[in-house]
């Protein structure tokens, strides 16, 4: 019987230290998140639907307002090896010897800036599909995606006499207005 409960006492440790674990691992992700994007805007929306510009709405993880430009950002948390190629229609991750396919995430990203680009009027809007540190790309970063790390760096520089300042709040007022939570 004590036996039993030695086990037990030990398995239910082992479960709890690999939820602990679990939790602070993915903590410590989204606080990395925080910070770079608190380093790259000036202001940010997460998490948020916005009218297509046809007719339906589109989700879009995040929004930051840099001086200059608006990002929109899709977040991806994606475990293992990564594989993709800007023309390649499905994707491939590698976890554990099993291939997964997803879709290219690159097309829906554009169609987010081409909502986010409807709202914000003559401001410049920037797209990248940012992978978090989970996963890795063994053949190189497809173009228009980012690993946390390489964001910063992956931008392009401000593209000379974009938007003023005054066009840049009244087109980020503009998207304040049209979002709401997800």
């Amino acid at each position: 019987m004590l036996a039993w409960v030695i086990g037990a006492a030990l398995a239910l440790g082992v479960v709890i230290g690999l939820a602990v674990w679990v939790y602070l691992r993915r903590s410590a992700s989204r606080r990395k998140l925080r910070r770079v994007f608190k380093r790259l805007g000036s202001a940010q929306l997460r998490n948020v639907v916005l009218p297509d510009g046809v007719g339906g709405e589109i989700q879009v993880d995040c929004l930051l307002r840099q001086p200059e430009r608006i990002l929109v950002l899709d977040i991806k948390n994606m475990h293992g090896v990564l594989f993709g190629g800007e023309q390649i229609d499905e994707w491939t991750q590698i976890v554990e010897r099993r291939s997964y396919r997803f879709p290219n995430p690159l097309p829906d990203n554009r169609s987010r800036c081409q909502a986010v680009q409807a709202l914000a009027g003559e401001v410049a809007v920037l797209g990248r599909v940012v992978f978090t540190d989970a996963g890795e790309f063994p053949r190189g970063v497809p173009e228009g995606v980012s690993t946390l790390d390489s964001l910063p760096a992956d931008l392009p520089p401000p593209a000379k006499g974009g938007a003023g300042s005054a066009q840049l709040e009244a087109a980020w007022t503009r998207l304040l207005q049209g979002s709401r939570p997800a």
